[in-house]
């Protein structure tokens, strides 16, 4: 399947390797290299997905996510048909985050299953099959003492949403590679 995608990020070296890889791979990519300029090429086009830098000069990634109401309205629509949703690790907090098995993020990618992948390198680092795809957002969050009590080797739990309703997935630490 081609996907159309956008890298938004202003190293210019980066957003353009990311590009790269991605194409040689046969995606259809697209390259902007500040906020401002991912939302003027966003509202020109549809895009499956958006790779984009948190820490941009000017507009930042949260502002650019938010900037026009049709940006939302185009990422709830893909998602809801694709199972798109993506979450980040609650303690993936910058890219010196220590914590590797921290440093990811879970893509409900729509082929039944979560794709955990790393939020620096965008390398996959696991897979874990779900029975129903889901769609809409997807959270993460850490588990609690009593859920730690139960199993130690729990890292995170993820909500979702399947047709049949709310879903909760674990997560632990020998899904992440």
């Amino acid at each position: 399947m081609t996907a159309r995608v956008l890298v938004i990020d202003d190293d210019r070296d980066h957003a353009e390797s990311i590009a790269d890889i991605l194409s040689m791979r046969g995606h259809r990519v697209e390259a902007a290299f500040s906020g401002e300029q991912g939302v003027e090429i966003f509202r020109e086009q549809d895009f499956d997905i958006v790779f984009m830098d948190v820490k941009l000069p000017g507009m930042n990634g949260v502002e650019t996510f938010f900037a026009d109401s049709s940006l939302r309205l185009q990422g709830k629509y893909s998602t809801f048909n694709s199972g798109a949703g993506i979450a980040f690790h609650p303690a993936n907090v910058d890219e010196n985050t220590a914590d590797l098995k921290a440093r990811v993020a879970f893509v409900a990618s729509g082929d039944y299953s979560i794709q955990i992948v790393d939020s620096y390198s965008y390398r996959l680092r696991g897979r874990i099959p779900i029975r129903s795809n889901l769609y809409g957002p997807l959270r993460a969050v850490l588990p609690s003492a009593a859920d730690l009590a139960a199993d130690p080797t729990l890292v995170v739990k993820l909500f979702g949403l399947t047709p049949e309703g709310m879903v909760m997935i674990d997560v632990h630490a020998s899904d992440i590679q």
